[in-house]
């Protein structure tokens, strides 16, 4: 059996299988995944267990527009009907927002100050978060040394650049050097003199500008001699 990346979807399949929480409901099995909070519906159309719950235990068809059914405790796992309550949207949101407050927090990079949490539903505070931006983060890094792939000197940097790039040369000078040398093209016969030399654009044909001025005033001087002919 070939080794490496190829077992690797498996052993982690194995493990989200074992994590997956399983329950059955009216006959249909819902399962919820580490990545979800909610018990989500394996066969026929996705629904969620604590709506169909709510619905079954207040004797409604569906749910009211505008509504959500918050659990009271905050916890996902505890479907009793008594832990159930139908809410508007903006009342769900203000209920999270009591129970999970908004606490600003200072950069230690920038100082600025920032609430951590979702902008649309401003739910689930993460309290590892320290930073305002990924920004931010890179910069607070180490500096630790590198290579520069262009002159080969060393140096020290973070790692990453001022929008979040991979840092691969010690200078501007170095990185322009690169990015020219990259875009270079093979070497063609001037259309002037037919001399061969090295285009900056992909539409060049002369070597210089006198040899394109030459060449200008030549073709010039052939279409004044056909129009006299």
């Amino acid at each position: 059996m070939p080794r490496g990346r190829v077992a690797c979807p498996d052993a982690a399949n194995r493990r989200r299988s074992v994590l997956t929480k399983v329950v059955r409901f009216g006959g249909v099995e819902y399962r919820c995944p580490p990545s979800s909070r909610y018990y989500i519906s394996t066969s026929g159309p996705r629904t969620l267990l604590h709506r169909e719950v709510w619905k079954l235990a207040n004797w409604a068809d569906h749910i009211p527009d505008g509504h959500d059914i918050h659990h009271t405790d905050e916890d996902t796992d505890n479907n009793d009907p008594g832990n159930l309550e139908c809410l508007t949207d903006a009342e769900h949101a203000l209920r999270h927002i009591r129970l999970n407050p908004l606490q600003p927090r200072q950069c230690p990079w920038c100082g600025n100050a920032f609430s951590c949490g979702r902008k649309r539903t401003v739910v689930c505070v993460d309290p590892r978060q320290r930073y305002c931006s990924v920004t931010c983060f890179l910069f607070d890094r180490p500096p630790r040394d590198f290579i520069c792939a262009e002159c080969g000197r060393d140096f020290q940097t973070t790692g990453y650049g001022r929008y979040g790039q991979v840092v691969l040369y010690c200078s501007d000078r170095c990185g322009e050097a690169a990015r020219y040398r990259k875009r270079q093209l093979p070497p063609r016969p001037c259309a002037g003199c037919g001399v061969g030399f090295s285009p900056k654009h992909k539409v060049g044909k002369y070597c210089n500008r006198g040899c394109a001025a030459k060449d200008r005033v030549a073709r010039y001087a052939a279409a004044r001699l056909r129009s006299v002919g």
